[in-house]
């Protein structure tokens, strides 16, 4: 299992990393992509949600977020409402007794894939103000923060957890998961964050505006307390469904959605700590 799972990072993070330094349309396409496969993933767990409803709403807030059009994400929600009320009507009419709960299970999927992930493009399309002379792609750089500190912390919470693991953190949802492993998750992102900043002086980078240790040890550990929250929403998903992973799509890893659980509240966390807190 661990070498399937090291041979599928090796093979998997250097192409993510690449498409995030591209940034634009190749990490647009790179997220549409992503969520287009877990909407997929979300489907097959929860039979009769729409996989095609789920994917139209995350395209269509990503391109909200890849071009500023922030204004439309209520209007274009209220439009998801009314075409997915008129699909779960229909379908009921024709005699599906689950349309209702279908209806519901669409709605969610598609809000929680689709408004979580947009925070992806946000948080890569951050820029400096125009009056600041940082030549620093900031965008890049917290984009890069975020995926390092969830990767920190799931690698760190595997390898404690792995070595030392002995209270079960919630037995019934995912039953692999310890306080211990918890613990070293956290430990593992703060690491990172110190990291992050020590690499950027050493290498003199030219930081974004305000950024210091303190910052990137505060958001590095609030990805790393929060982030759990995902998985275990996801394993909950699996539980509801009967599977053990959202798909074999990647192997050593699950599916889409496997790797989507704690990276998705990952960019939320980091993206409005950035804007609220820097």
């Amino acid at each position: 299992m661990f070498r399937y799972r090291f041979l599928s990072a090796l093979v998997l993070i250097p192409l993510v990393i690449g498409l995030v330094i591209l940034g634009s349309g190749w990490f647009l396409a790179l997220v549409a992509v992503v969520l287009m496969l877990a909407g997929r993933e979300y489907a097959q767990i929860i039979p009769n949600s729409s996989a095609v409803l789920i994917t139209g709403l995350c395209w269509s807030y990503l391109l909200i977020a890849q071009y500023g059009a922030t204004e439309l994400v209520w209007p274009v929600t209220t439009i998801f409402l009314l075409v997915t009320l008129a699909w779960a009507t229909i379908r009921f009419e024709r005699g599906a007794q689950t349309a209702v709960s279908d209806w519901g299970f669409t709605l969610a999927g598609g809000v929680y894939l689709g408004w979580l992930g947009l925070h992806f493009v946000l948080l890569r399309n951050i820029t400096t103000s125009p009056a600041s002379e940082s030549p620093i792609d900031v965008g890049l750089y917290w984009a890069s923060f975020a995926l390092s500190c969830a990767w920190s912390a799931d690698t760190g919470a595997y390898a404690v957890g792995k070595l030392w693991g002995r209270h079960k953190m919630a037995p019934h949802l995912s039953p692999g998961k310890t306080w211990e492993g918890y613990l070293g998750g956290i430990a593992g992102a703060i690491v990172c964050g110190g990291v992050w900043i020590l690499v950027s002086d050493i290498l003199k980078a030219n930081l974004p505006p305000s950024l210091n240790l303190g910052h990137a040890l505060t958001a590095a550990s609030l990805v790393s307390i929060l982030t759990p929250m995902g998985d275990l929403g996801e394993s909950m998903l699996k539980r509801w469904g009967h599977v053990k992973d959202s798909s074999k799509l990647i192997p050593g890893h699950g599916g889409m959605l496997d790797r989507l659980d704690t990276l998705l509240w990952a960019a939320v966390i980091v993206y409005y700590y950035v804007k609220w807190c820097i």
